[in-house]
């Protein structure tokens, strides 16, 4: 029985994943200018950096780990966030 547990929370977390629409262990498959045809806002992230949309935002997270969304649209050009 302990082991039937195990699967069940594998699988929980792969759907987890895919519901959010992105897996950096797929990223280089993803193609962020080609989701659905409508532009997505600007995102400012945490480190200062305006992406393109929240799925440019969601590649460079890949690499960096631990930067978030401070808000959508550009992040401010004196540096300040």
């Amino acid at each position: 029985m302990k082991f039937a547990i195990i699967p069940v929370l594998a699988s929980l977390l792969i759907v987890g994943t895919s519901a959010q629409g992105f897996s950096c262990a797929t990223a280089a498959n993803i193609r962020c200018d080609d989701i659905d045809g409508i532009p997505d806002p600007q995102v400012c992230a945490s480190n200062g950096v305006t992406y393109v949309n929240k799925c440019y935002f969601n590649l460079a997270n890949c690499d960096n780990k631990g930067m978030r969304v401070l808000h959508n649209g550009m992040c401010r050009r004196d540096g300040t966030r």
